[in-house]
């Protein structure tokens, strides 16, 4: 085959994946409500350009390019679930190109074509691409900084250099694993010099990068430290025990059949290949000529990244939490998909056992797409709320969350109730309040769990009864009936 040929074959495949890619992370993108983390997203962009950096450095727990890209975002195109969750669908999309690009520099059109298949495919990845939060943004600058890593390996020159720094940086600045990357790629470069995978101008340059990404980060650090110090005294999560990492390790990373496949893909593809010693350049004939310091630094790269990003967050979490939930890991996933694939395309059952995995995480995500929604529905909760209160002249009040609520209701004017039954504004008690305005009910709109304040309820029941609940999956509108006082 030509090299024309062979380009043109490339070139369709990749459309065809990124196609689909792209179909699974934008049909119906409306199907689910906002919940908590989302509103809270809207909540930060509804403030100023002065106020969002405010509003970032003391109370949102993660650095800002993702929001500044979303306030961006929807003054273009509204903030309705379709518009804001659109800007994560295609980072979403964009990472499955950036897979490819690695699987061809470090392996062939081959490794390629599976790399974007499983990136395209893999459900964890798809779910975040269709929520309005930044972890689709962070797994693409992931794997973006592993990119600009490999090619600065291989040519080490200031240009490289300067790619490099600013995808790490921008990493950084997009959620605080961004932290864990840089440490796991400073343990690989010492890792490859000491195995003499690279020349010393490459790992001399590599730390250079690693200097500029922290000194463009640097004006970020003061901020992320004395979040680390508030988040570890007030988070609503207990400390963890000292068996906690063991144990959430093996429930959690084995509780995904698919995730466990992929990691067991990747484990036996990079113990089969012999990407580390640099043999894969012989894959390479139509394409950039990649010497040993980019071949043989993936597989180093890969491990080191991915114990960078599970196993050590994992273990601090201990002393500081919350430093490990799931979904912070996405870029680590994505790193072992590219490996899993760049591994598997080497030998027969392992490019078998990638393609099931594609469709299998094709099928996945048709099928949540298919079946009931998972979220707490906030905006069917609301939705019923207000047709009460259009109805029957029903007022709507909130309580916990309530700036979140008013994203939904704020158009049927809610009431905000204190923990002790009290309105938020002038501490009027919310049975005299209802008397006052000739009113008996009162719906109530809770969400995310613990949905229920026994504070407010009991502070509710002195003057009213509970008479009715509606649930949409943790989302719930109560019905408070103002109680009859007998004359004396």
């Amino acid at each position: 085959m030509t090299r024309a040929a062979a380009r043109h074959r490339d070139v369709a495949w990749l459309a065809s994946i990124v196609a689909i890619g792209t179909l699974l992370r934008v049909v119906a993108l409306d199907r689910e409500s906002y919940w908590l983390d989302e509103l809270a997203s809207l909540d930060v962009i509804g403030e100023s350009w002065r106020g969002l950096a405010r509003v970032l450095a003391q109370f949102d727990n993660h650095p800002p390019l993702y929001f500044v890209l979303l306030k961006a975002w929807c003054s273009v195109f509204g903030r309705s679930e379709t518009a804001t969750r659109a800007m994560s669908a295609l980072f979403g999309v964009a990472t499955i190109p950036v897979a490819w690009a690695i699987g061809r520099r470090v392996g062939s059109s081959r490794s390629a074509a599976l790399a974007a298949a499983l990136v395209a495919s893999a459900p964890f990845l798809v779910r975040y691409a269709r929520e309005a939060r930044g972890y689709s943004l962070l797994a693409l600058l992931t794997l973006a900084t592993m990119a600009t890593w490999l090619r600065m390996l291989a040519r080490p020159q200031w240009r490289n250099v300067g790619w490099f720094a600013l995808a790490l940086a921008a990493t950084l600045y997009t959620h605080v694993y961004g932290l864990l990357t840089a440490a796991g790629l400073l343990a690989a470069i010492v890792w490859l010099h000491i195995a003499r995978a690279t020349d010393a101008r490459a790992s001399r340059r590599a730390l250079v990068g690693l200097v500029v990404a922290g000194a463009l980060f640097s004006p970020w650090i003061p901020v992320v430290m004395a979040r680390t110090r508030r988040v570890g005294a007030d988070f609503w999560l207990p400390p963890a025990p000292w068996n906690w990492a063991l144990e959430w390790g093996a429930r959690g990373w084995t509780a995904s059949i698919y995730v466990t496949l992929v990691a067991a893909l990747a484990a036996v593809g990079l113990s089969r290949s012999r990407v580390a010693d640099g043999a894969v350049a012989r894959n390479l004939e139509s394409s950039e000529s990649t010497g040993a310091g980019e071949s043989g630094g993936f597989s180093r790269t890969s491990i080191a990244m991915v114990i960078a990003l599970v196993p050590l967050p994992l273990l601090l979490a201990i002393p500081f939490r919350p430093m490990f939930m799931a979904k912070y890991a996405i870029g680590a996933l994505a790193v072992l998909l590219v490996s899993a694939a760049i591994g598997a395309a080497r030998w027969r059952a392992g490019r078998l056992v990638s393609c099931a995995l594609a469709v299998l995480g094709t099928v996945l995500c048709i099928v949540r797409v298919i079946v009931p929604r998972e979220n707490e529905q906030w905006r069917e909760a609301a939705h019923f709320a207000r047709e009460q209160h259009s109805r029957a002249r029903a007022p709507i009040a909130i309580a916990h969350h309530a700036p979140r609520w008013r994203h939904y209701v704020n158009d049927a004017d809610p009431i905000e109730l204190r923990a002790d039954g009290t309105l938020a504004h002038d501490g009027t008690n919310v049975a005299d309040w209802l008397r006052r305005r000739h009113a008996r009910d009162v719906w109530l709109l809770e969400a995310h769990p613990p949905a229920t304040d026994p504070q407010l309820h009991a502070a509710l029941t002195r003057d009213l009864d509970r008479v009715e609940l509606r649930s949409w999956l943790g989302a719930r509108a109560i019905r408070w009936h103002l109680r009859i006082t007998p004359a004396p």
